[in-house]
């Protein structure tokens, strides 16, 4: 029992001494909040039946998504997760930036592991799914989130509202056959 002490004691010790050490730790640490309380909820989401399912972590050379969601009735969503204390307008605006090239990304994956984008990739036709792009914050700037709340064709949602806000999503109806085909081959994608 002493030793599993010691070893727990050791673990901790280089946790804090990583965040002491690299300056940008705890941004990193916050990030990762954010992200594992929108996996927390997308899982009970699945589980209410709101959403189909979803792919964590889409890295690609230059980028990455978040979160790719298959709903059942609001097509596809592209989740930028955000842990934020405080939210200025300059990053209310990187935030949507972000959000949109997320969106992009997820159009462009999509097409390129469905029949579909292989048929039109060379017309620029897109993926044929509606995809929307969001920013869901964590931290004490979620209260500050107003219900409904938009900025250049990105919704901004609190983490807290997440459920209701994907319960609420009226589009693209998502078969159950095409979802979860989309959501496989999603999670078989291997960046080139």
């Amino acid at each position: 029992m002493l030793h599993a002490g010691v070893a727990v004691s050791v673990v901790l010790a280089i946790d804090r001494l990583f965040l002491a050490h690299e300056a940008e730790a705890i941004y990193q640490l916050r990030g990762a909040w954010g992200e594992d309380n929108t996996r927390d909820v997308l899982s009970g989401c699945r589980w209410r039946r709101i959403i189909w399912g979803w792919v964590d972590s889409v890295t690609f050379p230059v980028g990455d998504i978040d979160h790719v969601v298959v709903t059942r009735r609001g097509g596809v969503v592209a989740i930028d997760s955000k842990w934020r204390n405080s939210v200025t307008s300059a990053d209310v605006a990187d935030m949507a930036r972000s959000a949109r090239r997320s969106a992009t990304r997820t159009d462009g994956l999509i097409r390129s592991v469905t029949d579909k984008g292989r048929r039109t990739r060379h017309r620029g036709t897109g993926s044929g799914w509606q995809v929307r792009g969001v920013v869901v914050l964590w931290g004490a700037s979620q209260e500050e989130v107003p219900k409904g709340y938009e900025q250049d064709g990105v919704a901004f949602v609190a983490g807290r509202g997440l459920r209701t806000w994907l319960a609420g999503l009226d589009g693209d109806e998502v078969g159950r056959p095409q979802a979860r085909d989309l959501v496989r081959r999603l999670r078989r994608f291997e960046p080139t």
